[in-house]
């Protein structure tokens, strides 16, 4: 340490293996915030090094902890047990209200997470950061997350491989988040009603802005094997009843690209496209919630299970507004 007036540290730090929730009492600050917000718990054993370079006001630090040997949990939403390897990098520049994140990765066995970018205004902080990961195992995520066995469908398995990057800008209480979840070589099931093949290309795209009790989606374009959906909207009452007002708008599409598909057993050909709105109460969610639509079939073919000869050549253009169904176009040929 020079300069005992505007001190600079050029230090190493190494630790023996320490029990980490000793380490957290360490620094008050840091205790006090998760005791008064967050539902955060660690135990178990960890080790430390680290390295800090530079003035008060702009410190270099560099930072492996070793979590091989620690349970760390956030409420539901996230648990580490004790046997599991994990380690925690970081290399950043700690200024008096700002953090600028050059490099941050997390090891959870096999599950890889990377960040960087700035955190400012530590009272309140705003968030400008990138956050990817590498191509994980979907099951083995959600054992991390015992939420996901509450809050998603008994009917919706999901396996494979998937792949996730955020990008988190502004303040907790208004953050806007954009990015992507590639689930190309995932398989998807709900139930009897849908199931995507692994390898089936699946991607969304998102971006939205979260507050306290609403979410307001600028864009949710879903991607599968061609078949695009554009979701706009918002999502309200998150602290209360939870209202849902979405748009969805496909592309025009062939209807073979459905194929691979599960539910595809009349074996459509030819094109469509369709839009539709949806008002509702989360929790009474039906086919009832739509209050506007439009179909649109160009030349479609479609074999019914009760018919012996195939429909063909079906055009159609047919708008629901309310209770209202008006046909504004229909031509067909049986067999």
């Amino acid at each position: 340490v020079t300069n005992f007036k505007q001190p600079e540290l050029d230090l190493q730090i190494e630790s023996n293996e320490f029990p980490v929730d000793q380490l957290l009492a360490l620094f008050p600050q840091i205790t006090e915030i998760i005791e008064a917000d967050t539902p955060f718990s660690a135990k178990g054993a960890g080790m430390l090094q680290a390295s800090a370079r530079g003035k008060l006001n702009d410190l270099a630090v560099k930072l492996n902890l070793n979590l091989d040997r620690s349970a760390v949990a956030y409420a539901d939403v996230f648990q580490k047990n004790e046997q599991e390897a994990g380690n925690l990098h970081i290399e950043a520049h700690v200024g008096k209200d700002s953090v600028s994140i050059t490099q941050g990765v997390l090891n959870l066995g096999k599950f890889q997470i990377t960040a960087a970018g700035t955190i400012t205004n530590f009272t309140q902080p705003k968030l400008d950061v990138v956050v990817e990961t590498n191509a994980f195992d979907i099951q083995t995520l959600l054992a991390h997350a015992p939420i996901a066995k509450t809050s998603l469908s008994p009917e919706l398995t999901v396996a494979g491989v998937g792949a996730l990057r955020i990008v988190p800008v502004g303040s907790l209480d208004n953050l806007s988040i954009s990015g992507k979840i590639d689930l190309t070589k995932s398989a998807i099931a709900f139930g009897e009603y849908f199931a995507k093949p692994q390898d089936l290309p699946g991607i969304i795209e998102f971006d939205a802005t979260l507050t306290k009790d609403a979410v307001t989606i600028r864009k949710v374009q879903i991607n599968l094997n061609g078949v695009i959906l554009d979701v706009t909207g918002m999502v309200s009452g998150l602290q209360q009843q939870t209202m849902l007002d979405l748009s969805i708008k496909s592309n025009r599409f062939a209807l073979n690209q459905l194929f691979p598909v599960k539910g595809m057993v009349m074996h459509p050909t030819g094109d469509t496209q369709l839009s539709f709105t949806i008002q509702s109460p989360l929790d009474r969610l039906n086919l009832a919630s739509i209050s506007a639509a439009n179909l649109e079939l160009r030349d479609v073919r479609f074999l019914p299970p009760q018919f012996s000869k195939p429909v063909e050549h079906v055009t159609a253009h047919l708008a629901l507004q309310g209770q209202q169904l008006t046909i504004q176009q229909l031509s067909a040929i049986v067999g």
